[in-house]
């Protein structure tokens, strides 16, 4: 009976375990959580590869926005950043990258807009002027940049 007990314990923590979502997840792996999750269309094929001095990343544009996404040396992501402009809606340009966010960084939808909430990653707190800030919550740093013509939205894991 011990046995048996204990093989039983051993095989639920094996299958848990391989239940878990990898935190570590390349490009194709956002869109399709992302889609999943939030009923999107991204697709990985819309992403350009852009390279400067140090970063490799990915943009596209969707909604609007622009979406573009850091990488490391083994394609995996590093951060995420959504571009839009005083043209566009404000509330259009926070739901990308809130759907983003709770997709990189594994937090449920109640937990990621506590997140927003809490640290004024709002549509009512975010304004068309210059005005910048960074807050680390956990692992992640979420940085927003303000001007007349545009806001950029960054999450990156620190």
């Amino acid at each position: 009976m011990t046995k048996k007990l204990i093989f039983l314990i051993i095989s639920i923590l094996i299958l848990f375990s391989a239940c878990s979502k990898e935190s570590k997840f390349g490009i194709e792996e956002l869109c399709l959580r992302t889609n999943e999750a939030f009923s999107t269309n991204y697709d990985s094929k819309n992403f350009f590869m852009g390279k400067n001095q140090t970063d490799t990343f990915l943009f596209c544009e969707y909604e609007n926005n622009l979406i573009s996404v850091f990488k490391n040396e083994q394609n995996l992501i590093t951060g995420i950043s959504v571009l839009f402009t005083s043209e566009q809606d404000i509330n259009s340009g926070i739901e990308c990258f809130y759907r983003l966010c709770c997709t990189f960084t594994g937090n449920d939808i109640s937990t990621q807009q506590a997140i927003f909430d809490n640290h004024n990653i709002t549509s009512d707190k975010i304004k068309f002027t210059d005005n910048n800030y960074a807050v680390t919550v956990g692992k992640y740093k979420y940085t927003v940049i303000c001007n007349e013509l545009s806001v950029t939205l960054f999450c990156e894991k620190v």
